[in-house]
C-alpha cells in the first residue's frame, strides 16, 4: 500500500505515455488566459518579448496532463506555463493524456479514427467546429469529409 501511495500517479497513468503535440491545439479549460491579469498582461506583450520568456520555460521533461472531451478537444487545467510557451515558439510540447471521453464513452473505434485525423496535423476545432460530441466513427468520417 505504501508504494502504491507513493506511486499513484504512475500508476493512474500506466498505460499512457507522454506524445509530443502541438501545443497550438490545447485548450484551456480553466480560462486563466482569458481570466487572469498576468496573462492578459503577457498576452500584450511584443511578440520578441513572448519568444524570449518562453525560451526560458522547459518544456521537455514535464509533461502537460490533458484530457480529451467527448466533443474531440483536447483541454488542459495545468501547466498553463508550459503550453503558451509552446503556443509562442509553435512547437509540439509532451503531453500524456489521463482522461480520454471519446475512448471511454463512444461507440468502439471513434477515438482510434479521432486520433488518426489529429495525428496528421489537424487542429480538432476545425475538424469539429461545431462541437458535436463525438460518438461514432461515421460520425468522425463525415465531420472530415464536410472539410
Amino acid at each position: 500500500m505504501k508504494l502504491l501511495l507513493e506511486n499513484w500517479k504512475k500508476y493512474i497513468t500506466e498505460e499512457k505515455e507522454a506524445i509530443m503535440f502541438p501545443a497550438r491545439f490545447l485548450k484551456s479549460h480553466m480560462g486563466e488566459y482569458r481570466t487572469e491579469k498576468r496573462w492578459r498582461d503577457f498576452l500584450k506583450l511584443g511578440d520578441e518579448e513572448k519568444r524570449e520568456w518562453a525560451k526560458t520555460v522547459d518544456l521537455k521533461n514535464n509533461p502537460v496532463e490533458v484530457t480529451v472531451f467527448m466533443d474531440g478537444v483536447f483541454g488542459f487545467g495545468d501547466g498553463h506555463h508550459r503550453v503558451m510557451a509552446g503556443k509562442v515558439l509553435d512547437v509540439d510540447i509532451p503531453i500524456m493524456i489521463t482522461h480520454n471521453h471519446i475512448k471511454n464513452k463512444a461507440q468502439p473505434g471513434t477515438w482510434e479514427v479521432w486520433w488518426k485525423e489529429v495525428s496528421k496535423g489537424n487542429n480538432p476545432a476545425q475538424l469539429n467546429p461545431e462541437g458535436y460530441n463525438l460518438r461514432s466513427p461515421e460520425q468522425v468520417k463525415e465531420l472530415v469529409e464536410g472539410l
